[in-house]
């Protein structure tokens, strides 16, 4: 989302610079370079990408300086979402969910919350269907310019030809409109049947016109039209667009009478003043045309260059156009930000100075206590009574792991089993079955709070035989596979498949609460080996051994490692670097085992 907001304000900054240009150096730059300036915001905007990567310098928050966005974003929200965990209780009343925080200050602050999904839940929800109708309006204009644009295509079949030999075919019209280039593939142009009587004026008609094929003015309006299309909602793009079509009228005027003698320059312009004076319609942004065309002002300003024979123009500003409009459509749209020599990780009242490998780092600000101003509240790693695990033990011959304690403060869910989807087993009579897979669910729901910290109040869950348990936020959900979690249980269970969990981010859908609250004390710090390393020791699937090598795996991301223990059996890991959250993790797979 923020690279297209990005993105949308560079490219408007660009339509925002041009119409600064027109302003302030319309008198300095000939009109056909003026005209062709707009080419770089519209190539910009039908490219909402970077070609060429630019970097850029690091970010500074507070005392540090080169922290890299991803994982100050990661830090900041895990050190709210820690905050609420700590402090939020949640308590039914009604059918209603209520949160109270016992802890701030001793006062009990509620508020009503719907039984299912956050306020981010609701934004990114919310967010989630702007494509959508963004593209269903795209659709429904790009319809109506097809149908108006091949309504006139049609009625140009039943009208008169003008005879003689033309550079494009020129038809005649019964209307009083505006002589224009019509068409894209096929173009011809269209002249009133008033306009078409007078010699004089149609020898203007056609000079303006076929100047106007001559420098593809065609190609140009199809390009506008495009884009009018698919920024419907932008009015600063429609104005960009009306801009360049006048810009386009001074280019022909001044291709037309290039080199043309002062008595020729005045009739061209008694001819279109002539000509717009019984014109009833110039047409449309989203017509396929290129009228003759002005009002006011604006024709004030084009018949006062048609008569300037001698009129300077200087080409000094144009670099200077070209090098600013260039430096926008570069440095508005960074593709990839320097990374900084040090990351550093820091919430609210939180330092980050410990050794890799520690845990529960990013503190929430403390709870102030007469007598303790140094209290604060962590999630705590079981088994320490200060929080905190010793690292993996590094051995000559490698990394040496091993399972880890159950985390402290855990809450059995109210666990709901669901066979909404096609795909999931229906237990319904099998009553000991029912009894085994519950067990299962409620032991792999409390083996993701010990990896991630996330705490499950209600959760939906399936089964299917072949030894996979999933995890959604109401049975809805579940039908339409939108599935938070998931499980696969292995040989310990009676099952021959690869064990593996699968674990869905609130960061990333909206059908998830999970969120990464547990992390390496400097995780900023720590190479990504690094990390994946502490992830598998904190997973359900850690084994008891040594890793003897860790390396990127063939999966799909920088962030998918291979972690090969002693007796060749390996472990996969995803992790989401962005947001410093474990995606998946498979094994362990036979040593001989190929994808």
């Amino acid at each position: 989302m923020m690279r297209f907001v990005s993105f949308l304000v560079g490219s408007e900054s660009l339509i925002g610079m041009m119409l600064l240009i027109r302003v302030l150096l319309r008198d300095k730059i000939p009109p056909g370079i003026l005209y062709a300036l707009w080419l770089v915001p519209a190539v910009r905007l039908l490219i909402p990408f970077t070609l060429i990567p630019v970097p850029v310098l690091p970010e500074v928050v507070g005392e540090a300086a080169g922290v890299d966005e991803g994982f100050k974003k990661a830090a900041a929200d895990h050190a709210t979402i820690t905050e609420n965990a700590q402090d939020a209780g949640r308590v039914e009343s009604g059918g209603t969910t209520e949160a109270f925080f016992p802890t701030k200050n001793g006062v009990d602050m509620r508020e009503a919350v719907e039984p299912e999904g956050t306020a981010d839940r609701k934004r990114t929800g919310i967010l989630s269907c702007l494509p959508c109708i963004w593209l269903s309006e795209s659709v429904l204009c790009g319809g109506y310019v097809v149908l108006i644009n091949r309504r006139l295509k049609r009625r140009i079949r039943q009208m008169e030809r003008l005879p003689g030999k033309r550079l494009i075919p020129v038809y005649i019209r019964e209307e009083a409109v505006s002589p224009c280039l019509f068409g894209l593939f096929h173009p011809c142009i269209l002249l009133s049947k008033q306009t078409a009587k007078n010699k004089e004026l149609c020898r203007q008609a056609l000079l303006h016109e076929e100047t106007h094929y001559r420098q593809k003015d065609h190609i140009w309006t199809a390009f506008r039209i495009t884009l009018c299309i698919l920024y419907w909602w932008n009015p600063l793009v429609w104005m960009g667009a009306a801009c360049a079509r006048e810009d386009a009228e001074f280019a022909c005027d001044a291709r037309a009478l290039k080199n043309a003698a002062l008595s020729e320059r005045k009739a061209y312009g008694y001819a279109l003043l002539e000509i717009l004076q019984g014109v009833q319609d110039s047409g449309t942004l989203v017509q396929g045309i290129t009228p003759v065309s002005g009002k006011g002002k604006n024709m004030k300003r084009r018949l006062e260059n048609i008569v300037s024979e001698h009129k300077r123009t200087s080409l000094w500003p144009l670099p200077a156009c070209l090098l600013l409009l260039l430096f926008l459509g570069g440095f508005c749209f960074p593709a990839q930000r320097v990374d900084a020599e040090e990351k550093t990780i820091e919430g609210p009242n939180a330092q980050t100075e410990g050794e890799p490998g520690k845990t529960a780092v990013v503190e929430p600000e403390p709870v102030k206590e007469e007598n303790d101003g140094e209290a604060a509240n962590q999630i705590m790693d079981a088994g320490t009574e200060e929080g905190r695990e010793e690292q993996a033990e590094e051995t000559e011959s490698g990394i040496r792991v091993s399972p880890q304690e159950h985390r402290e403060g855990y809450r059995e869910p109210d666990l709901r089993y669901t066979a909404s989807a096609g795909w999931l087993t229906d237990l319904a009579g099998r009553p000991e079955e029912q009894e085994k897979t519950e067990k299962l669910a409620r032991r792999a729901l409390r083996e993701l709070y010990d990896l991630t910290g996330y705490q499950a109040e209600v959760c939906f869950y399936g089964y299917n035989e072949i030894g996979m348990l999933f995890f959604a936020l109401s049975e809805e959900d579940m039908a339409h596979s939108r599935v938070f979690y998931s499980y696969g249980m292995g040989e310990k269970d009676g099952y021959g498949v690869i064990p593996s969990i699968e674990i869905v981010s609130a960061r990333r859908v909206w059908y998830s609460d999970v969120q990464q609250l547990a992390l390496p004390e400097s995780a900023a710090s720590m190479e990504k080996e690094q990390l994946a390393v502490w992830f598998l020791e904190h997973s359900p699937l850690c084994p008891e051994g040594v890793i003897v090598k860790t390396e990127p795996a063939d999966m799909v991301g920088a962030g998918c490692f291979k972690l090969t223990m002693e007796d060749g059996t390996f472990y996969e890991i995803d992790i989401d670097m962005e947001i410093l959250a474990v995606n998946n993790i498979y094994g362990p797979y036979p040593a001989d085992a190929q994808h």
